[in-house]
């Protein structure tokens, strides 16, 4: 039959969607389609070029039966800026679609439409094998319905030709209606071109636009721009259909289904369910198989098939080839989201056309195995995380350690929400919120103060990178290059924090001076601590929020119980210069050798062995600053640990003769360590001892606290040996002859006297 009546034929047939039939000599045959039915491979030729935006989902068709899907690009919490999503299914990547890449008549058909948003305009692209647009549905502009179709815009909903309008759906939501596509070929005055036919939803009749009328237009790439807020988009039903004078059998589609170890799975799908299909492993097509259920390959050969008709016609014979070879998981990546949690994730490539899920695997500071999701929390964490990737018929990933900081405790400096920065400065640019007068260089910066916000250790460059928005969660932007802020007057010991300066994960600090990040919080929280004195600066990538800045001085909790006495050897510098409730001592070993007076220090170095003293009635605690460049005493005799340590009552040497702080009979002192024989006296980490002369030993130490008389342990000594006298001592070991109310030692044991 004449080409030409190819048109007039569909027409009359209504140009419904997946319709075969034959007509004359020829017949339309069906060479690859796709319904997103089948969770396994709804996916297969759709990608999303940011899936932390909009993800490639199967959405239950509205109105349809069950089982019945469609795909959906979906936005993420709100879709970010926007990405693209692409279908490749026309093009060489799958092979089924081969010949229609050759074909003359051929005709293409799917259903898809899509929502508009409220902050730019969406569209979707129907491109050539080339991957240039041929013609395009276009969202007019950001809140409206209304759309055009174009030929030839190339992006621009103002471009090329317009062909026609359209209604949009409604924003913010799935589509529930469908628009029907038929792209096809036809011979118009001798001469072969290229037609579309779309029936809109809820029209009876289709509009016909005209694509080419001299050429033969073969689609290839499908893409959607969701361009930014909530917009969805569904497609549904694609058909690749073929015409000709004699049958055409589709060639079947094969797939690795599942991956174990070296082991192969694979499962071929005809396009026609009537249709016989056939493999051979290599080069020997001399008994082909019936194919009836997935093949299991384990060697790494090369896969023929292809299928067969009722009347003995074949397809073209497919090759698929198999690399039995045993894949090894991603690692994984974390993020951490607050002070005791990571979130886990372990992006996997596709090998094989599929994509492994695994699970995530974990200890915490060497304790025991633990599982959690893929993109899953580890909460509770209190030492460095080894996580890895597990999945059945993979390897596993390596290892990785995260090495955990403990979140510091800080007591404020200063602090600062740049969203109250005045409002009367407006949307404005940085250079009228500075105040001129604070001119100053810092770091090799010109920096400046802002204006009438009372915090003079803030300093920002005057650059055109910023822009002052006054908007909530949006004060200062780095709007279009990177620049900086400094904190000025800060030390080791000072904790800088900066919330907001991440955008969706795109954005963050690139370069810090005179400091370091030590950790963040889902990069939008920074923790950075200087490494010298004076002057910090810390750089932004473009495009960055700022909401608030703060300078805390790190803090560490001491505690006392109600012993009211304490050893403690801290892992930093501590200033004890201002505390209220805790007081901290050095030992010092006098001249006799037999005494040791406990002398108040107002800084104690990381690892210096210290007593605590509380200065309330019983238990206590108090956060202490953190400081640096302090030196241990060099006459202090207690001994820190930092670590839990075993010690005995005298050394190997038997020079001296270890105490430790603890109770005997109702009485806080300093007693001997147990023998050796006896298995020592645990110290814990954290804790110190005190080691004295051996030959000054032999009962008991005199302490005093700067001069003062304490010692406990000897008084217990010699009450309990005098049999029990009716003696009162204060706590600190001094005697009273005529106690008032109080708590005293009496009889080597604590009373309260009323």
């Amino acid at each position: 039959m004449k080409r030409n009546l190819l048109k007039t034929i569909l027409v009359a047939v209504g140009m419904a969607a997946g319709t075969t039939g034959a007509w004359a000599d020829g017949t339309w045959s069906a060479i690859f389609s796709e319904d997103y039915n089948d969770a396994s491979t709804f996916n297969k030729f759709w990608t999303s070029a940011i899936t932390g935006r909009y993800t490639i989902n199967q959405t239950a068709r509205t109105g349809g039966e069950a089982g019945d899907y469609v795909m959906e690009v979906v936005p993420v919490s709100n879709g970010g800026n926007g990405t693209t999503a692409t279908y490749t299914g026309l093009t060489t990547s799958n092979r089924a679609v081969d010949s229609y890449q050759n074909a003359d008549l051929f005709r293409v058909s799917f259903e898809f439409n899509f929502c508009y948003n409220s902050n730019q305009a969406p569209y979707f692209q129907i491109m050539n094998s080339s991957g240039t647009e041929v013609v395009g549905f276009y969202s007019s502009g950001k809140s409206s319905a209304d759309g055009t179709v174009r030929l030839g815009a190339n992006g621009s909903n103002t471009g090329g030709t317009e062909l026609g309008t359209f209604t949009l759906s409604a924003a913010a939501g799935t589509p529930t209606t469908y628009n029907n596509v038929v792209i096809y070929t036809q011979e118009v005055n001798g001469v072969m071109g290229t037609y579309m036919d779309v029936t809109w939803a809820g029209a009876e009749a289709a509009t016909t636009y005209t694509i080419d009328t001299a050429n033969i237009v073969h689609i290839g790439k499908l893409v959607h721009n969701t361009k930014r807020y909530y917009n969805h988009f569904v497609f549904d039903n694609l058909k690749v259909e073929l015409y000709s004078e004699t049958e055409i059998v589709a060639a079947p589609q094969a797939s690795v289904t599942a991956i174990n170890g070296t082991n192969r799975t694979i499962t071929i799908v005809p396009q026609d369910a009537s249709h016989t299909v056939y493999y051979y492993l290599g080069d020997d097509d001399s008994n082909p198989i019936e194919y009836k259920a997935p093949v299991v390959v384990s060697e790494t050969s090369v896969l023929h098939y292809y299928a067969q008709s009722a009347s003995g016609a074949k397809s073209e014979i497919q090759k698929l080839e198999v690399n039995c070879v045993p894949i090894t998981l991603s690692a994984p990546t974390w993020l951490r989201t607050g002070a005791t949690s990571y979130t886990i994730t372990a992006t996997q490539e596709e090998v094989d056309g599929l994509t492994a899920v695994p699970a995530i695997h974990y200890t915490i500071a060497g304790g025991a195995e633990q599982t959690i999701e893929n993109g899953g929390t580890i909460n509770d964490v209190s030492g460095d995380v080894e996580v890895w990737a597990v999945s059945d018929g993979y390897t596993d990933s390596e290892k990785i350690t995260i090495g955990h900081v403990a979140a510091y405790q800080t007591v404020e400096v200063w602090s600062y929400n740049l969203n109250s920065f005045p409002s009367e400065y407006g949307i404005t640019s940085i250079s009228e919120a500075i105040n001129t007068e604070t001119e100053t260089t810092l770091n090799e910066k010109t920096v400046y103060n802002l204006k009438n916000i009372e915090k003079p250790d803030l300093f920002i460059e005057n650059s055109t990178g910023w822009l002052l928005r006054n908007q909530t969660s949006n004060a200062f932007k780095i709007q279009n290059s990177s620049t900086s802020l400094t904190f000025n007057n800060v030390a080791p010991g000072y904790v800088i924090y900066i919330n907001g300066v991440d955008d969706n994960g795109r954005y963050r600090i690139s370069n810090v001076v005179n400091g370091e990040v030590k950790y963040s919080y889902s990069n939008r929280e920074y923790f950075i601590v200087p490494t010298v004195e004076g002057a910090v600066s810390v750089t932004f990538n473009t495009g960055v929020s700022i909401n608030v800045v703060s300078v805390n001085k790190m803090t560490e909790t001491v505690s006392v119980t109600s012993a009211g006495l304490a050893t403690y050897c801290p892992s930093v510098d501590l200033d004890f210069s201002n505390a209220s409730n805790v007081e901290a001592y050095k030992a010092v070993v006098n001249d006799d050798n037999a005494s040791v007076t406990l002398k108040k220090l107002n800084y104690v170095a990381a690892g210096e062995g210290v007593l605590l003293r509380s200065l309330t009635d019983g238990a206590t605690e108090e956060n202490i600053p953190v400081t640096s460049g302090i030196e241990k005493d060099a006459d202090n005799a207690f001994v820190g640990t930092d670590t839990d340590l075993t010690i005995y009552e005298t050394s190997e040497d038997g020079t001296t003769t270890n105490y430790v702080l603890s109770k005997e009979s109702d009485v806080v002192g300093f007693f001997k360590a147990a023998k050796q024989e006896n298995g020592g006296t645990l110290v814990g980490a954290g804790k110190a001892y005190l080691p004295v002369s051996t030959m000054a030993a032999a009962k008991g130490i005199t302490f005093t606290f700067n001069g003062e008389t304490t010692g406990i342990s000897e008084i217990a000594a010699d009450v309990k040996a005098a049999g029990g006298n009716d003696a009162y001592y204060t706590i600190s070991g001094v005697r009273v002859q005529n106690p008032t109310k109080g708590l005293y030692i009496k009889n080597g044991k604590k009373v309260v006297v009323k």
